[in-house]
């Protein structure tokens, strides 16, 4: 399983990720890197807020492998959505797939389950397929006690065994449910909630997010969910309207293993995955992200 004790990370790594080699990208890198940078590849799940790594993976140290995974991208020229400029991400080299599922394909399968325990701060999962499962970090599940965030991203091996996901509450408002399982709801948080997880900031941080977003769009929730953000309000259509313009920038060169994005303000995140099949099974989870963002952004503009 990833996730591992979250490593510092100073101005001295900050620096050393913006003085990469710009010389055979087609863009610059912005002056500014993004508060949220997610790597997710078979070593490890790294971040820049904070760097977290598979027990006993290589390389030895995981800034290594960060820095390794940033010099090995080339940044493509953006397409632009009203205040969101997406950068595809291209690799010059590629790691071999990984035999890995989603949790919303291994859900329908009806190969893995996911319940409810006894911590707020842990959910357990057992996977009964015959490859790993990967639940990615800022991940929503929806049900059980009440709804949650998984913290890293987590590969649950196949096995009989339950094993214990890290997650944060999304849902303050609700203690009880019909049931005690959990469904994929297929969006991750948006890139500075996940910010929160990556630094363990802390339940009530984490609340007071998700409250923030909600009020800023004026979507109502009797519970408090971050799911309300984007079941109703303006986030939906913004999702439509990126899929419409983006929908397949995945598919439309198998180099492209990730996104940065960003505004007028700057990079607000950047999204690598191992190879460019993990990232179209991400790719409506990210998309989600990026609209959740960019509608908050736009309502305090207009505020």
């Amino acid at each position: 399983m990833l996730g591992g004790p979250p490593v510092g990370m100073n101005s001295d790594h900050v620096l050393f990720v913006r003085s990469n080699d710009h010389t055979s990208l087609k863009n610059p890198l912005p002056a500014a890197w993004p508060d949220h940078v997610s790597m997710r590849c078979p070593t490890g799940s790294y971040t820049l807020t904070g760097v977290r790594r598979a027990a006993g993976a290589e390389p030895r140290h995981p800034r290594d492998a960060l820095a390794a995974a940033l010099r090995n991208l080339v940044i493509g020229e953006p397409v632009t959505e009203e205040l969101v400029a997406v950068y595809p991400l291209y690799a010059r080299t590629t790691l071999p797939d990984e035999p890995w599922g989603t949790l919303d394909a291994a859900l329908r399968d009806g190969t893995f389950e996911i319940r409810d325990g006894k911590q707020t701060r842990r959910v357990e999962a057992r996977n009964a397929g015959d490859r790993p499962v990967l639940l990615f970090a800022g991940e929503l599940l929806a049900g059980g006690h009440q709804d949650r965030i998984v913290v890293h991203d987590t590969r649950v091996p196949p096995g009989r065994a339950w094993a214990d996901v890290a997650v944060y509450c999304a849902e303050p408002g609700r203690s009880v449910g019909r049931t005690d399982r959990f469904d994929a709801a297929p969006v991750l948080a948006p890139p500075d909630l996940r910010g929160l997880l990556a630094v363990d900031a802390g339940q009530p941080a984490v609340w007071a997010g998700i409250r923030r977003r909600l009020d800023a769009l004026g979507v109502r929730s009797p519970t408090g969910s971050l799911r309300a953000l984007y079941a109703s309000g303006p986030v939906p259509a913004r999702v439509r309207a990126l899929a419409q313009r983006l929908g397949d920038l995945p598919t439309r060169d198998v180099r492209t293993v990730g996104v940065a994005y960003g505004s007028d303000r700057g990079l607000i995140a950047a999204e690598c995955f191992a190879s460019n099949t993990l990232l179209c099974q991400a790719w409506p989870r990210v998309l989600a992200a990026a609209a959740a963002h960019a509608a908050v952004r736009l309502s305090l503009i207009h505020i």
